[in-house]
């Protein structure tokens, strides 16, 4: 079944850390050696969401091995790995278990494994309040050189797509790409005397995958949809682009907004993360109608200040109702105006 691991790699928290498993935290001992502080039990699913939580426990750098498999041997052994399904995640072995039985059964096993005890937990180098940068756009590495954050719309890239992409790595860059959590790229690697040429290369080839994308596309995160996944109740990608698009015509916003989609309550498209969530379900139109709709979520989070959405509004028909729902969440809750036509 299911089971995530995540490894935090700076200050902003990109990787979601709150919703895995297992996080590993950067952190130092009390003599100052650089390590990993160990969450455990985060969750998103259909029958339950939770964030991780601290597990006190502090490993070195190159520990992170020997306590994820004591970890993973605790969950192997009394976890709920097939009988129930909907139980078969970390976060419910806890709960059976209590934090602190299950804290000192993963040290046993640690201590097995490495003869050292499991110390508790270190100074976080992670803070408490962080402000997270852009990842969209030019930017600045730590070696003078440049990354491109390029906007793939709603995550969705086709093979044509993705090969002049690689062209465009490789004549700009250094042939590399990477993916971030919301399903972006990034060409790093890129010389300040490539820099214009390879934004116009970008803007000629491919025109839709922006650079600076418009607040609410650039906000927009979306699952597969029911165009390739059975389980979807909705055309996510599709609708939640075309949503996007009319409302940054329509609407100015004075800070990002998240709009996250997903087509079934396995949330693969984590609406629990997003300041709005919308969830794909079937509804009734004017006319009695079965259609698709989706149930709203609002008040989530990432990084530092994290939190999960509650349910706002169930059943929000799609073609009759929702963009005329967001427009009107997007004007009260979070400061959009209607722009000058």
């Amino acid at each position: 079944q299911q089971f995530n691991v995540c490894f935090v790699g700076s200050k902003h928290l990109f990787e979601h850390p709150d919703i895995n498993d297992i996080s590993y935290i950067p952190a130092r001992d009390h003599q100052g050696n650089l390590g990993w502080n160990v969450n455990v039990g985060g969750l998103l699913s259909s029958s339950r969401c939770e964030f991780a939580a601290p597990l006190d426990a502090w490993v070195p750098l190159e520990g992170s091995w020997e306590v994820g498999a004591s970890i993973l041997s605790v969950f192997r052994d009394w976890g709920y790995r097939y009988n129930p399904r909907t139980k078969s995640r970390l976060a419910f072995l806890l709960d059976d278990m209590g934090a602190a039985a299950f804290r000192e059964e993963v040290g046993r096993r640690y201590s097995e494994l490495t003869g050292t005890r499991l110390q508790g937990a270190g100074s976080s180098l992670v803070p408490s309040r962080w402000e997270r940068r852009e990842v969209l756009g030019v930017h600045k590495q730590k070696d003078g050189r440049n990354w491109l954050g390029v906007h793939v719309p709603v995550g969705r890239i086709y093979p044509d797509e993705l090969l002049a992409l690689i062209e465009l790595s490789e004549e700009f860059g250094e042939g590399e790409m990477r993916m971030t959590v919301e399903g972006n790229l990034i060409i790093p690697h890129v010389e300040d005397s490539k820099v214009s040429d390879a934004v116009k290369a970008l803007e000629q080839t491919l025109p839709s995958f922006s650079l600076y994308p418009q607040p609410l596309l650039a906000g927009t995160v979306a699952c597969t949809g029911s165009q390739f996944c059975g389980q979807s109740k909705i055309n996510t990608k599709g609708h939640a682009r075309r949503m996007a698009e009319e409302l940054d015509r329509e609407l100015s916003l004075p800070r990002p907004v998240r709009i996250h989609w997903t087509g079934c309550p396995n949330t693969c498209g984590q609406v629990q993360l997003g300041d709005i969530g919308l969830l794909g379900t079937v509804g009734r139109d004017s006319s009695g109608q079965a259609v698709e709709a989706v149930d709203v979520y609002l008040g989530g989070g990432v990084g530092q200040e994290g939190s999960l959405g509650r349910l706002y509004k169930q059943s929000v028909c799609v073609e009759e109702e929702l963009k005329v729902e967001l427009r009107a969440i997007l004007m009260e809750k979070f400061g959009a105006t209607r722009r000058q036509q």
